[in-house]
């Protein structure tokens, strides 16, 4: 045979020794588990335990009695001051004998307006005499008036500046007798008042009008 003219080489097969140690494959079985999930556990138990939050405060607890608000007091312009300040003008003498004639007669009921038109017919029947210590009363109050809106208006009125006094002092108002003359007038008041040295205008704001 055409076979048996070839000679191969033979191959020994190696066996492995008896007893040679084979490869092993761990696998983890449910007891193996158990055991290692009860020794987690065990460790876990044996920390600290933590302590437990404190309980947070009711907002009722946790706030301060708030104090009593201040009530604000509400602050005056200068004009309403200037307003409040400023004193009343004085009554008449007629103003004066009606408020005795109303608080006399009047008794609460009855027309406002009648009372009044009585009161002016009792002064149109008064004698001058009796008139006259009205008149005296209401002068009196008038003189109180003035003194009251001079310091008025010492304290509140603020003063006329230079150029308003020169304004003021030299304008002929005849020449004013529509808008555009007066408006011409006071251009050329100020074009003067431009030329003037700052002793000349200070010197208008002592000046007395």
């Amino acid at each position: 045979m055409l076979l048996s003219l070839f000679r191969f080489p033979r191959v020994s097969v190696l066996r492995a020794p008896t007893g040679a140690l084979q490869p092993r494959f761990f696998t983890t079985s449910s007891p193996v588990l158990k055991a290692a999930a009860a020794s987690a556990g065990a460790t876990k138990k044996a920390a600290a335990p933590k302590k437990k939050a404190a309980a947070k405060k009711t907002g009722a607890a946790t706030k301060k009695a708030a104090a009593p608000k201040k009530p604000k007091v509400k602050e005056l312009t200068r004009t309403q001051l200037k307003e409040n300040a400023k004193p009343k003008r004085p009554l008449t003498s007629f103003v004066l004998y009606y408020q005795e004639h109303f608080t006399q007669h009047y008794t609460g009921s009855g027309d406002v307006t009648q009372a009044i038109s009585e009161a002016s017919k009792a002064w149109r029947a008064e004698t001058d005499a009796v008139k006259e210590t009205y008149r005296q009363k209401a002068a009196e109050k008038s003189k109180d008036y003035n003194k009251l809106k001079e310091e008025w208006e010492a304290k509140y009125k603020r003063p006329l500046s230079g150029y308003t006094k020169y304004i003021k002092s030299t304008i002929d108002r005849s020449k004013c007798a529509t808008i555009q003359d007066a408006s011409e007038q006071m251009k050329q008041l100020a074009a003067k008042w431009s030329t003037f040295t700052p002793q000349e205008k200070e010197s208008w704001k002592t000046r007395e009008l």
